[in-house]
């Protein structure tokens, strides 16, 4: 314990908070930030996650748009199922999502495959199970 967390049990307040939780530790608790006077690394990972967020919030934005325009737009004897466009979307978000998978993977889907899904399928299906229920 430090003496400041010794100074605030003494108060009877409990352990004083010395770090924020937000920051990245290593097993022992240690912060894993930069050391004074380093910058965190902003390079490509930082812009590619960036690229990510933009096309996520684009794609979102224009599903609801595009969909809401053609549901008040058209007469209602032409207007098509909503569960169709929802299929759509999803295969588009597919389409995206291998794109930038061979993007980030430079050039490596297969692999990335191989290493993440068929290699190790207990995990993929953890992780595939809201997809699954959705």
């Amino acid at each position: 314990m430090s003496s400041q967390d010794v100074q605030s049990n003494q108060k009877g307040l409990g352990p004083a908070i010395t770090h924020s939780p937000w920051k990245r530790r290593d097993a022992q608790g240690e912060n894993m930030a930069p050391a004074k006077g380093e910058k965190e690394s902003k390079g490509p990972a930082s812009s590619f996650k960036l690229m990510l967020l933009a096309l996520m919030v684009l794609q979102n934005t224009s599903a609801v748009l595009v969909g809401r325009y053609t549901r008040t737009a058209v007469p209602k004897e032409e207007q098509f199922n909503v569960s169709h466009l929802v299929l759509v979307i999803e295969v588009v978000k597919l389409i995206l999502s291998v794109i930038l998978e061979y993007h980030a993977t430079n050039r490596g889907l297969l692999k990335s495959v191989q290493e993440n899904i068929l290699d190790r399928p207990l995990s993929a299906l953890k992780v595939s199970v809201p997809a699954l229920l959705y």
